[in-house]
């Protein structure tokens, strides 16, 4: 079988696309199972134009992440027309977004009223009309290209009304990245609780507001270690010195950051959504990644993943949140154990090493007509 000629358009340097698409074709370039090009949609080096050309003539398939417009539409049939397979990745269900994530901004369609009084408010924070138009696109867009590539098979459910072929391609880890150096410690004293996400998340850390303080008043060696978003909602009756927060890196050095925070467990709230449960669970895998264990809330993806009790712990209440977290507080021997099965899942089902060459297969037989 011919390996594979895949043209990857990398529009930003955010997690979704450097996990998915620009560390992914790396590897199978690395691996030499797939020819790649990379082309950054924000270089601005005079070679770019010529990248852009040259990796469309001469590759099989054209892969690219979430975008859409009349011109995208229109370039994929362009592409079609010339033999290309066109690939779009999607990670997220972006037909059923959360009136609470940030991220509905682009993807609401309609007001969302709490105590009577409308929380968007058509033409000031959102623009419902120019929402349904990119969705209609979206729409046109996913029943026009090859394939969709997306994250788990929950996902895939989700699409197979809007679009003819996808392909479940894993979120993964890179761990030869996330292995290099020695793991740290600050303080030995300290127990440190990680939580790591954007904005989009808030309704996913509501889900722990009530074990914030409880863990603080009950174990004073812990400090919550947040990155990314911060809502001082939560941390209003927190003394300062209990939490630290760190702010978004660049995705680079993202695991470098992330294994120099020193974390001892890892959190992953998250409300049980029609959206959420189509997600993944890379929160997790970050963590196995950096050999520590998790609690999570207990709905999909984390149940999909983590076996209660053995690698990570699920929590169905607050209640059930603080007796996992006690346990891992208080016993350093469990959180090693934990922490090492978590890695050992990681390593065995979600390592780049272990994702690239299903992608490539499924590429390779994408292009050789053999897939179904």
């Amino acid at each position: 079988m011919n390996k594979a000629k895949v043209f990857v358009i990398a529009r930003d340097y955010g997690a979704c696309t450097h996990i998915r698409m620009r560390q992914v074709a790396r590897k199978m370039q690395e691996q030499n199972i797939v020819n790649t090009m990379i082309l950054d949609v924000g270089q601005t080096v005079p070679e770019a134009n010529h990248m852009m050309s040259n990796g469309m003539v001469n590759a099989d398939i054209v892969w690219f992440g979430r975008s859409v417009s009349e011109s995208v539409i229109c370039h994929t049939k362009k592409l079609q027309e010339l033999g290309k397979k066109i690939i779009i990745d999607l990670d997220d269900f972006i037909f059923n977004v959360s009136p609470w994530s940030a991220h509905y901004d682009l993807f609401g369609t309609e007001e969302f009223y709490c105590d009577g009084k409308p929380v968007w408010k058509d033409k000031v924070n959102i623009n419902l009309a120019n929402n349904k138009k990119s969705l209609k696109e979206y729409h046109t867009l996913l029943g026009s290209v090859d394939a969709l590539s997306v994250t788990t098979p929950r996902l895939m459910e989700s699409f197979k009304p809007y679009t003819k072929k996808i392909f479940v391609f894993p979120n993964s880890i890179d761990t030869s990245i996330w292995n290099y150096g020695q793991p740290m410690r600050r303080n030995p004293n300290e127990v440190r609780i990680l939580w790591q996400g954007g904005v989009s998340h808030y309704e996913d850390f509501w889900q722990i507001k009530e074990v914030i303080p409880a863990i603080t008043k009950k174990y004073p060696q812990v400090k919550w270690v947040m990155m990314g978003a911060k809502w001082d909602f939560f941390w209003k009756d927190i003394p300062k010195d209990r939490m630290e927060y760190h702010g978004w890196v660049h995705m680079e050095a993202y695991p470098h950051v992330l294994k120099l925070l020193a974390p001892d467990i890892g959190v992953c709230p998250l409300a049980d959504t029609v959206f959420n449960r189509a997600k993944s669970s890379i929160k997790y895998y970050e963590h196995g990644a950096l050999s520590i264990p998790t609690v999570a809330s207990n709905v999909p993806p984390y149940c999909d993943d983590i076996k209660d009790g053995r690698n990570g712990y699920l929590a169905s209440s607050a209640e059930e949140w603080v007796v996992k977290l006690s346990r891992l507080i208080e016993d350093s021997v469990e959180r090693s154990r934990m922490g090492g099965e978590a890695r050992r899942y990681v390593d065995e089902n979600r390592s780049l090493e272990v994702v690239a060459p299903l992608v490539a297969k499924a590429m390779g037989a994408f292009v050789n007509g053999k897939t179904h």
